[in-house]
């Protein structure tokens, strides 16, 4: 498991984004010319049309260089330079570049030589573990990975490395493996230090071997890997054959575990999982030194049948991917719709079946503030309890309205997860919940269901056992609820003196709230604590709108899908609660033409 830390406690402090003039005056001239640096500068700076995950590649790049050294790591130049000069040894091997020495794109050497060039200070070691890099149809991302495989078997000082091409069939592994195979034959520094078989290759001199393998992953125990190459991630049914690989990597000095694929069209997959935690770190949701993420794709809203558009999407635009080949696949897909779906996931890499997420991250993240507890003491404040089911995350949100005019609405998030609920994630990258328990951000219950009795205590407190509430420390104007899970806790706090209301989750509960929290947002309305947990909540949360433009939350399918929103319900609920009651006039309902289904 990687070492998943947030942005909270013990982890790097929040910067702004790093400029040229920054770098300018915190990094040597030699990483300020190095060709990653300037392809970072020239994707944020919008030299290059790219989509928003591909800048914040970069801007990440840009933000380690100067930030870097505060955890501990550090940007090596003849690192880097050391991995893409290798590629200099090798020539492709067919199309219109065959026989001709290997040139790296300028987003191949971008990721070449950060993948390889940071270490840590401590072990000089390869910082980074995990890579995810998710591109479209005929970006070369076989032509890179094979190179990748020969660097990790002969170069990179490790004995006896093994290293792996997987996918889920042996014909798809095959690829990569065959094109490492044609550039050793074609390389007289290769083919000279390379044994060549028809399933593997050797080098001997270092003990190592390179071969392919499928998803058969019963007969993989064992594995000492070195470097696995996993392509296109969105054809595997599960996440069983990646899991081996990357357990295979555990006695390794520097291992690194390379996934590359094209957008699919599973929501639940292991694809998908990987790509929305690779969204959440390079959107600083999550913060994750070993893990490097790279997506191409084109934005919410883009033309797909522009030029612009193509280039976003496709970092090898004008290289592999020809003008004249995307105008001729665009055409039958303007004209064809049932062609459009494929045309936009294997030739823009968007995702099909997939909602848009709702609230700009960057936006909520920068309405954060530090909130003083103490000073907000006996202030009026309403709570959103959004139940959960059996084993998942319950979320209490407090909503302070503002005292004073321009004072922006405060909110205060807590969760809680069952003990047996956070051991049975503990290894599951996509939500590091013992890494949040760790720093405060979740409560744990005992057993593997939840404990509505430890919640109610946090709520009301317990005054057998002397235990205060967050009732005796703000004023709470009422408990918005979901009635759909709600039981005997509700009557305990009733009993206990809590005004407690039911709100519907259909579009007459939750549009006048969605408004509101729309606005807030986009005018730094709201104020939070910048909770990481609430943070990936955000994050998750698409909408689902009717004909009258009326808003509510969308829930993933919670059997299958690991991301949750309930944070962002009871957040809402809590609004639409607060607006009926600091409003004066009509009901906001009445004024703004809410409808119901």
């Amino acid at each position: 498991m990687t070492s998943t830390t947030s942005h909270k406690a013990g982890a790097p402090k929040k910067h702004r984004p790093v400029t040229r003039k920054d770098l300018a005056k915190k990094v040597p001239e030699a990483i300020l010319g190095h060709v990653s640096t300037i392809y970072a500068l020239d994707i944020v700076e919008g030299k290059k049309p790219a989509c928003k995950k591909r800048i914040a590649a970069c801007q990440r790049q840009l933000d380690d260089l100067v930030h870097g050294a505060e955890r501990g790591l550090v940007f090596s130049i003849p690192r880097a330079d050391h991995a893409m000069q290798f590629f200099g040894y090798l020539r492709h091997s067919k199309g219109q570049w065959g026989g001709q020495p290997f040139v790296l794109a300028d987003w191949q050497a971008f990721c070449t030589s950060v993948i390889f060039g940071w270490l840590t200070a401590e072990t000089l070691t390869r910082r980074f573990t995990y890579v995810y890099v998710e591109v479209p149809r005929k970006n070369g991302k076989s032509t890179w990975l094979a190179p990748i495989g020969l660097y990790m078997l002969m170069a990179d000082d490790e004995p006896g490395a093994e290293v792996y091409t997987a996918a889920t069939k042996a014909d798809q592994a095959k690829i990569i493996f065959q094109e490492a195979d044609r550039m050793v034959a074609t390389s007289p520094a290769l083919r000279r230090r390379v044994k060549r078989m028809a399933r593997h290759m050797e080098h001997p001199k270092s003990f190592s071997e390179l071969k392919y393998i499928s998803a058969d992953a019963k007969k993989l125990d064992g594995l000492n890997s070195h470097c696995n190459l996993v392509d296109e991630v969105h054809a595997h049914p599960d996440g069983q054959l990646i899991e081996v690989l990357k357990t295979g990597m555990g006695a390794r000095r520097q291992p690194l575990h390379v996934e590359i694929t094209t957008a699919g069209t599973n929501p639940y997959s292991i694809c998908r999982q990987h790509h929305d935690y690779t969204v959440n770190v390079l959107n600083g949701v999550f913060e994750d030194d070993t893990w490097f993420g790279f997506i191409c794709s084109i934005d919410d809203g883009d033309d797909p049948f522009s030029e612009v558009s193509w280039e976003k999407a496709n970092p090898n635009y004008g290289v592999s991917v020809l003008p004249e080949a995307m105008r001729k696949v665009s055409i039958e897909a303007k004209n064809n719709p049932s062609s459009l779906s494929g045309f936009k996931r294997l030739r823009l890499n968007v995702w099909s079946q997939t909602a848009e997420i709702w609230l700009d991250i960057e936006k909520w993240r920068g309405c954060e503030v530090v909130i003083d507890r103490e000073s907000m003491r006996a202030r009026k404040c309403y709570v959103g309890l959004d139940l959960s089911s059996v084993s998942d995350i319950t979320a209490a949100v407090l909503v302070f309205p503002p005292v004073e005019v321009g004072e922006p609405v405060k909110i205060l998030p807590f969760f809680w997860v069952p003990k047996g609920t956070i051991e049975k994630r503990a290894d599951d990258k996509a939500v590091p919940y013992d890494v949040w328990l760790a720093q405060g951000l979740i409560r744990e219950t005992d057993g593997s269901a939840t404990d509505y009795d430890a919640i109610e205590a946090f709520l009301i407190g317990k005054e057998e056992l002397g235990l205060s509430g967050l009732s005796d420390e703000f004023e709470i104007a009422e408990v918005c609820y979901d009635r759909m899970f709600a039981g005997q806790i509700i009557q305990h706090l009733e009993d206990a003196g809590l005004t407690c209301v039911s709100c519907g989750q259909g579009f007459y509960g939750m549009a006048a709230p969605c408004r509101e929290l729309e606005r807030l947002v986009l005018d730094q309305g709201i104020a939070h604590d910048g909770n990481s947990v609430m943070d990936w909540m955000i994050s998750n949360t698409s909408v689902k709108q009717d004909d009258a433009e009326n808003k509510k939350p969308i829930k993933p399918d919670t059997r299958k899908d690991m991301r949750k929103i309930d944070g962002v319900v009871a957040m809402l609920m809590a609004i639409g609660r607060m607006i009926l009651a600091e409003e004066d006039g009509p009901s906001v309902y009445e004024e703004r033409g809410v409808r119901t289904l």
